[in-house]
């Protein structure tokens, strides 16, 4: 079976959809500064999209800089083969230290995309 095929993975501040199916995402951002460490981001949402030959299922996971989870959503199901996308809201996620954040689309079979979040110190 064949693996997904990502077509977005971002970052924002606010996603949205319409009745109509319209996605809208306002404040996409790739970096995030704070005064000291730890320290908390409000909220982010996360929006995907992908292509899925199959059934399948897929979550986002967030990963800091050696490897660890530090946010985990909840499985989106695609019941059948077709699009599928999904707009995550993580509140109040904790950054640990400074450094790139992975976050990861990973369905069934592995891994579907990935984009990297860089936390940096505000001097």
């Amino acid at each position: 079976m064949s693996s997904p095929e990502l077509l977005a993975l971002v970052l924002c501040d606010v996603a949205s959809v319409d009745d109509a199916g319209k996605v809208t995402l306002q404040g996409l951002f790739d970096c995030i500064w704070a005064e000291g460490f730890p320290t908390r981001h409000n909220q982010l949402a996360v929006f995907w999209k992908a292509r899925f030959h199959a059934p399948g299922a897929a979550r986002v996971v967030i990963e800091g800089p050696s490897g660890q989870p530090i946010a985990l959503t909840d499985r989106v199901d695609a019941a059948q083969a077709g699009l599928a996308q999904a707009i995550h809201v993580v509140n109040g996620v904790e950054f640990p230290v400074p450094g790139e954040y992975f976050v990861r689309l990973i369905a069934d079979q592995g891994q579907i995309g990935v984009t990297m979040l860089d936390v940096r110190v505000r001097q």
